[in-house]
């Protein structure tokens, strides 16, 4: 999938064509309602493609000096439940905080307020009856390279990677010992490029490796989370983990891996979530098993020499967890 920011016509009217078949069509809404006076040559547009077919948009649109409106969010019903809203959101805010905007401002449907409360908007009105919805507005704060946090533990706060973690990151990546199950340790260029992978995954996918840092001081101490790898020559949903050794036996990693597979069952469409190690690698495949995987394969790897792959399917989590 790609997020664009669509500032060509062939772009923009993909974003006309989500909001008809997904808005217009479906709850009989007429094209003039639905393409108001905001929608003008000045209004800026999201839009997600697969395959290059649109199948989520969203606009944004200046309500003064300092706030945006964020509005129209729309997906495909077909694509729902795998995370392409947040996604959209995101990179409405990103476009927001690049050009200088303090504020995002929205006006939520009835059902979808803790949606967006979990993404760190907070009600600034009273619910009102549209034409079509029941709405609240929300609004939300932005800064310049904000640092977005994403999951919240009892000690942990994993929050997505910024620029400026990458001397925490190195010490991790270039250490012999914490490394010892990869082809070598990371020199200063592949650690640049970890962190620029992971930005690239949230834009691409919303969701990557996110920094792992103590709730109570903000250290960093490591990363954790779900990025696509290839296991066996399928590209597959995966949870990572990496803790400075500093760390290592107090549990962060289980803490972590665990509250990633929540959110990912609860924030995208997957059925089956992945860990994937070198065999040797029995702290990583203990953490799997901790997370309520269960080891499904054992292949040649080139990179590994012998890898393992653990599974836990979306059922096994909802009956082991009762989510």
């Amino acid at each position: 999938m790609n997020v664009i920011r669509a500032t060509e016509t062939w772009q923009q009217a993909g974003a006309y064509y989500v909001r008809i078949q997904a808005m217009a069509k479906k709850h009989h809404i007429t094209l003039r309602q639905e393409f108001d006076a905001h929608d003008t040559p000045e209004t800026k547009y999201i839009v997600v493609t697969e395959d290059d077919f649109p199948i989520a948009t969203a606009r944004m649109y200046p309500l003064d000096k300092q706030s945006v409106m964020i509005g129209r969010v729309v997906v495909l019903p077909e694509y729902r439940h795998q995370g392409i809203g947040t996604r959209v959101v995101r990179e409405c805010e990103r476009w927001a905080a690049e050009l200088g905007y303090a504020k995002t401002v929205l006006e939520s449907r009835d059902n979808k307020v803790d949606f967006y409360l979990q993404m760190g908007y907070v009600t600034c009105g009273e619910m009102t009856d549209g034409d079509t919805f029941r709405c609240v507005r929300m609004e939300k704060e932005l800064s310049a390279g904000e640092k977005k946090a994403m999951i919240e533990t009892e000690r942990l706060i994993l929050r997505e990677y910024a620029p400026d973690d990458f001397d925490a990151l190195y010490e991790i990546l270039s250490d012999p010992e914490t490394m010892r199950h990869y082809p070598a340790p990371y020199d200063e260029n592949k650690t640049r490029r970890w962190i620029e992978w992971n930005l690239e995954n949230y834009a691409k996918y919303g969701f990557g490796l996110w920094a792992v840092t103590l709730r109570e001081t903000g250290e960093f101490i490591g990363d954790c989370g779900l990025t696509m790898q290839l296991i066996d020559g399928e590209s597959l949903p995966e949870i990572g983990y990496h803790i400075n050794k500093k760390y290592w036996r107090r549990g962060y990693a289980k803490e972590a891996a665990r509250a990633v597979r929540d959110w990912a069952f609860r924030n995208t469409g997957f059925d089956c979530l992945y860990s994937y190690m070198k065999y040797t690698n029995s702290a990583s495949y203990s953490t799997a098993l901790a997370n309520g995987m269960h080891k499904v394969k054992e292949y040649a790897d080139p990179k590994n020499e012998i890898s393992y792959a653990y599974c836990i399917t979306r059922g096994e989590w909802e009956q082991k967890y009762g989510k």
